[in-house]
């Protein structure tokens, strides 16, 4: 029986041999040329419909010949063959020579992939940039134990929140059994369909929270040694600026900051603390500085930040606000990036050790890769201190095209 002839092909022939028809013809209309430029390539449509077809086949099956499906394809076997490659290189079909082409069998640790996951829209610049840093540090590393990776990144609105994780590719070549483990690089790790990696004896890596195996910045090392950096340039009264505003958000950052002001034997302000914003939201860390400069007639002297995507607002806020920095306000924050340049105003700054956590999470998927066992694990690692800035005195009355001041040293 031809696996590839019944009625439904027989449409779908149709319609890939006119498109193929009318790409080789003149014509009259202009909007016809509009209309296939908008098109996928011919050999891409091949592919679409070929992978359509072989969803369901009994692995080790042998496809017709090439000349055979070019046939009923209405293709040349050139573009035939450039279908065929694709599927390949997806793990679909697997070419033996002198034999044919073959349904694959469901991929092993040897012959699948692991995925990352990220569930954020990667393309906004409310995404902080460490995690498509480490990312890419995490697919240099697996490249070095041999281990072949993909991206899969959720599939959502500019600007919309969103913690699960819509991702129909991903979920098929879990279900097809092409997936042989899984990174959360970013990842909100509560959704019922993480019962499904269970189900399959996978352990989910990642950085961040809530992960069966965690590798994660050191969110208390970094409060002490920035609280114990702001003392150090005799300030007391301090603020945080940190994560909050939503349901899922477990992080306990407050908690940790006043643990820390405790132990130094600094004041608590409760004013002072702001954790309930959602720092991509445009604006928040403008909205946020000016609640906390407003919030008592007595003014803070130091202010934690812990994530670089409020500096921006914070820079707005501190311009219209009047507030020289550092001789009002001393900040300390932690970085995504070693650039500060873009600030008028000096900042101690720390950044999350982005090579050391990609390299952590890539040697515990190398010992799920050898089939070793992985004991789940929460792994904390340190974040660097980054070379202090100049130190210019900035205050709204500097314009931005001058160079601000320079301030007396501190101590």
């Amino acid at each position: 029986m031809n696996l590839f002839h019944d009625e439904y092909s027989k449409i779908e022939l149709t319609v890939i041999t006119m498109t193929y028809k009318v790409g080789s013809s003149r014509m009259k209309n202009p909007k016809d040329y509009e209309n296939l430029l908008r098109r996928p390539p011919l050999y891409q449509q091949a592919a679409e419909l070929l992978r359509g077809k072989l969803r369901g086949m009994q692995p080790g099956t042998c496809l017709p010949s090439e000349k055979v499906l070019a046939t009923q394809y209405g293709i040349s076997i050139t573009t035939l063959r450039e279908a065929v490659r694709i599927l390949a290189a997806e793990g679909l079909v697997t070419r033996k020579q002198g034999l044919g082409t073959f349904i694959a069998e469901p991929a092993t640790h040897q012959d699948g992939w692991v995925a990352l996951l990220i569930h954020h829209d990667i393309s906004s610049a409310g995404t902080s940039p460490i995690y498509l840093r480490i990312t890419q540090e995490l697919r240099t590393k697996l490249d070095e134990y041999g281990i072949p990776s993909r991206l899969y990144v959720s599939r959502r609105a500019p600007g919309q929140e969103q913690f699960d994780f819509h991702c129909p590719e991903f979920f098929e070549d879990l279900e097809a059994g092409r997936i042989a483990g899984v990174i959360g690089v970013l990842l909100a790790a509560q959704a019922a369909w993480l019962n499904t990696l269970k189900d399959r004896g996978m352990m989910l890596l990642g950085f961040g929270q809530h992960k069966d195996y965690t590798v994660n910045g050191d969110t208390r090392l970094f409060y002490q040694e920035a609280v114990r950096e702001l003392v150090r340039r005799g300030r007391r009264k301090l603020a945080l600026m940190t994560w909050g505003g939503y349901s899922s958000d477990l992080s306990h950052h407050s908690e940790l900051f006043q643990q820390v002001l405790e132990e130094e034997g600094l004041p608590i302000v409760s004013p002072w603390m702001k954790d309930d914003v959602y720092p991509a939201l445009d604006g928040a860390g403008w909205g946020s500085l000016r609640e906390i400069w407003s919030a008592l007639p007595e003014k803070p002297d130091g202010l934690v930040i812990s994530d670089d995507l409020f500096l921006g607002g914070v820079a707005a806020a501190i311009h219209e606000g009047g507030i020289a920095v550092p001789g009002q306000l001393e900040i300390a924050a932690l970085m995504s990036s070693d650039r500060m340049t873009r600030y008028a105003f000096p900042i101690s700054a720390w950044q999350t050790d982005a090579p050391t956590i990609a390299r952590l999470l890539a040697e515990a998927q190398a010992k799920l890769w050898r089939g070793e066992k992985l004991d789940p694990a929460y792994i904390r690692v340190p974040s660097l201190k980054l070379p202090d800035s100049e130190r210019p005195t900035f205050s709204s009355k500097d314009s931005p095209g001058r160079k601000p001041k320079a301030s007396a040293s501190k101590p």
